[in-house]
């Protein structure tokens, strides 16, 4: 596998998890179990914004950068899943988690 044809999807990955992150501390001012679910939603739709950006300044878009961008988001979830479990219990858990 070439690396270097796949290096960006390393910014992929960090930019998913700071947007996942970033709308799950707003939202979870009201409610963690939305706010999880919120920031995953978000690092998606972000991923999906950023290619047809791509497509539309004529560079080759991707569906791996938009995977890539997702599972920044879920890794950044998941974590933050793990320590409301741990320490508020499995009630105050997201959907996808019971």
């Amino acid at each position: 596998m070439n690396l270097k044809k796949h290096q960006d999807k390393f910014a992929h990955v960090g930019f998913g998890a700071i947007v996942a992150f970033f709308f799950f501390w707003i939202i979870s001012f009201w409610s963690i179990r939305v706010g999880m679910n919120v920031g995953l939603y978000m690092a998606l739709v972000a991923g999906i914004l950023k290619e047809i950006w791509d497509y539309l300044e004529g560079k080759q878009w991707s569906i791996l950068d938009i995977i890539a961008t997702f599972i920044g988001g879920i890794m950044v979830i998941g974590a933050v899943q793990i320590a409301v479990i741990h320490y508020e219990g499995l009630e105050k858990a997201s959907w996808f988690i019971q």
